[in-house]
């Protein structure tokens, strides 16, 4: 089982604005936000319902394809969550 997966970044403000966007019809929040001064010059998010598992850090930016799943409950939200994203 996975835990938590974590992203990289190349802009961490514009990439906040979206996630907080997106994930706001799936009652997913920012539940964690380290600025650069405390956490080794990076800033990191970290997005979630009652724990945070979906991160992202302004450090090495992630390329490629990468996939995550969210799993929710009806189509409707599916349909909210692409609509934020768009």
């Amino acid at each position: 089982m996975i835990d938590h997966i974590t992203f990289g970044v190349s802009n961490f403000a514009l990439a906040t604005e979206f996630y907080d966007k997106i994930f706001a019809p799936l009652k997913l929040e920012r539940l964690v936000n380290i600025t650069a001064s405390t956490e080794d010059g990076t800033e990191v998010a970290g997005y979630g319902d009652t724990r945070p598992w979906f991160w992202i850090a302004a450090t090495n930016p992630t390329q490629g394809k990468p996939h995550a799943a969210i799993n929710v409950e009806t189509r409707s939200l599916v349909d909210h969550f692409h609509t934020a994203a768009l």
